[in-house]
């Protein structure tokens, strides 16, 4: 009995360890994902530091450029305003001259200078002097050809370089514009690129700080594995102890039962003997028979004291059958035997007067052995129906890992849930049956319930058995009776380990029952 309450608080201990082992587990998933992400991230920064490098660099190429053009521009607004002293001196010297011939003509116009000369050349004495007066003539007139000349010369220079000039201011103009354009344009871009890399950099130290969250969450759930461990190693050693106080007193029990019956062995061997001498001593034939009765009775003795002694060896053997297996998380069932029965063929004694015997000589009183305890019948393989209606939906005894109500979530750390049902321990592909009669509604898979039945109930309710082994053993629209096997007990869906999670409610997927009063528990 000992062995099996440690037995069942070793089963208990190893299904509350299991969804801390679980959630470690999915902290190391969880920080190699934040790895992963801040990997990502990080080469995103990096390609975007690069991508600000190249910008930087061309910026620095354009802004090279800009400076050259500015020394161009500054070199041909220097020779703009050596343009523009020419234009002036071009534009001062056309005035002169302009001014110099409305001047010759307003004297020729006074001074009708015309007549004159023409009158000078009549009133001249010789042909030498009337030559002179001619090439005078002559000589003005060519320098006033030579001026006006000079005069078109001069302003067709002067529009040619005003011309040159505003080409060249005009194209240094629309260069520089072009280059601070293109200077604006990449500016914004590497400010853009440096809000990227600054936001980068922020979601990395975010997906940090997220890590370092996780990383402290595993060694909260390591702490707290190491110590359902600890209490583990505390219940087996409890156990083995227990186990091994159990094989001495078992061992000591069957020795003892072993002494005994070889005491009645030899005390009936004793009887027998006696009895065979009274039976040679006998003269009659009533003497013969009763010796010959003597005899049965020993032989019958005899047989009992083998019988006593082959069930203590019986016993030391279940012992220490029991004692050697190792401890599983499989719940442990009581131990049946059944009592061997030794046939013996009874002679039946024909009933006659009894015949005075002389006195037997005085026997040792023998202690007859301690029969064993015959161990409990063995229960059915589904438990009773209570005063409800409602049967156990496990033959193996209902041991909760998990009430129904509000709860730790056991796959999210720190998080609160409405437990729909109760969770019962066992064994992968423990039987599971129906806990009422009904009609089954569902039997198939679901991403959380795993393989899971629900049952619809005549009286309204539905029943619902979730994390089976495999596909269900029924159908939808099959009837079945309370007992009928649904499947095995296993650990598909979102679960922590291999239990069956029983619940009740009162309409589909919606207003769950405790089940516990329903079952009794």
């Amino acid at each position: 009995m000992k062995l099996k309450k440690y037995t069942a608080l070793t089963l208990c201990a190893l299904t509350l360890c299991s969804p801390v082992v679980a959630s470690a587990d999915e902290f190391d998933q969880k920080i190699q994902e934040q790895d992963q992400k801040i990997a990502q991230l990080e080469q995103n920064e990096a390609s975007t530091a690069r991508q600000k490098q190249a910008l930087e660099n061309e910026v620095a190429t354009i802004e090279n450029e800009v400076a050259q053009t500015l020394k161009a521009k500054a070199a041909a607004e220097k020779n703009l305003s050596e343009l523009t002293a020419q234009i002036t001196t071009l534009q001062k010297n056309i005035s002169q001259r302009e001014q110099q011939l409305k001047k010759q003509a307003r004297n020729v116009q006074t001074n009708q200078s015309s007549v004159a000369l023409v009158n000078a050349i009549m009133d001249s004495k010789s042909i030498g002097e009337v030559v002179k007066k001619t090439m005078a003539v002559k000589t003005m007139l060519k320098a006033n050809q030579e001026t006006l000349t000079q005069q078109t010369r001069d302003k067709e220079k002067l529009q040619t370089l005003e011309t040159q000039a505003k080409q060249e201011l005009a194209t240094i103009n629309q260069k520089t514009a072009e280059l601070k354009e293109k200077q604006t344009s990449l500016v914004k871009a590497k400010l853009d690129q440096q809000v990227k890399l600054s936001e980068l950099q922020a979601t990395i130290a975010t997906e940090k700080d997220e890590k370092e969250k996780f990383q402290q969450q595993k060694v909260e759930a390591e702490k707290k594995r190491e110590a359902a461990l600890k209490a583990l190693a505390e219940q087996q050693q409890k156990e083995a102890e227990a186990r091994q106080k159990a094989q001495a007193e078992a061992e000591q029990q069957a020795k003892l039962a072993a002494q005994q019956a070889k005491q009645a062995a030899e005390q009936a061997a004793k009887e027998q003997a006696a009895a065979q001498a009274q039976a040679q001593a006998a003269n009659t034939a009533r003497e013969q028979e009763a010796a010959r009765q003597a005899k049965l009775a020993a032989e019958e003795q005899a047989q009992q004291a083998a019988q006593q002694e082959q069930q203590a060896k019986l016993q030391a053997q279940q012992v220490e059958t029991v004692t050697d297996s190792t401890v599983t998380t499989t719940p442990i069932t009581t131990i049946e035997t059944e009592t061997p029965v030794t046939e013996t063929n009874e002679v039946p004694v024909k009933e006659e007067t009894p015949v005075e015997k002389p006195a037997a000589p005085a026997q040792p009183e023998v202690q007859q052995p301690v029969q064993p305890e015959a161990p409990a019948p063995s229960q059915p393989s589904t438990p009773p129906v209570n005063n409800s209606g409602w049967t156990s939906p496990l033959s193996i005894g209902l041991i909760v890992t998990s009430p129904f109500g509000w709860r730790q979530n056991p796959t999210m750390p720190g998080g609160q849930e409405h437990h729909d049902g109760i969770d019962f321990a066992g064994a992968a592909g423990t039987p599971i049956y129906a806990a009422k009669a009904g009609t089954v509604v569902e039997a198939s898979f679901h991403y959380s319930a795993g393989n899971h039945v629900i049952i619809q109930h005549p009286d309204g309710h539905y029943s619902y058995y979730m994390h089976l082994i495999s596909q269900p053993n029924v159908a939808v629209g099959q009837q079945v009776a309370a007992g009928d096997v649904l499947g095995g007990m296993g650990t598909t869906g979102n679960s922590t380990g291999v239990h069956l999670h029983f619940g009740v409610s009162t309409a589909l997927w919606s207003s769950f029952v405790n089940p516990a009063p329903l079952l009794g528990i």
